[in-house]
């Protein structure tokens, strides 16, 4: 099945976004927001497979006080010579993550 975008389905993403917590509480004004699907869409213009890192271009970073949230993309690769893998290391010694999750 292809991709359709919410809009073409007459989908509001605006309203789908919810304004509460897990719990059902209100969330603050300033609560981070994930990257709306269209602006995430902008940045695969100009990107070049191969030459641009996907790491750079699309990772996606949450802050609500103290507490952060990265999400690195990354190219699924087995080359270990893949310039991502450094890109990598570097994003975790700067960020000194408490957990990591991968794929």
């Amino acid at each position: 099945m292809a991709d359709v975008p919410a809009s073409e389905l007459g989908v509001n993403m605006e309203e789908q976004i919810s304004k509460k917590s897990l719990l059902g509480n209100e969330l603050p004004s300033d609560w981070p927001k994930i990257t709306p699907d269209v602006e995430y869409q902008n940045r695969f213009k100009e990107f070049t497979p191969g030459v641009d890192h996907p790491i750079e271009k699309f990772s996606i970073h949450l802050e609500q006080g103290p507490k952060k949230l990265s999400y690195l993309a990354v190219e699924h690769t087995n080359n270990p010579e893949n310039p991502q893998f450094d890109a990598l290391e570097q994003n975790f010694r700067e960020m000194k993550p408490q957990i990591v999750l991968h794929e």
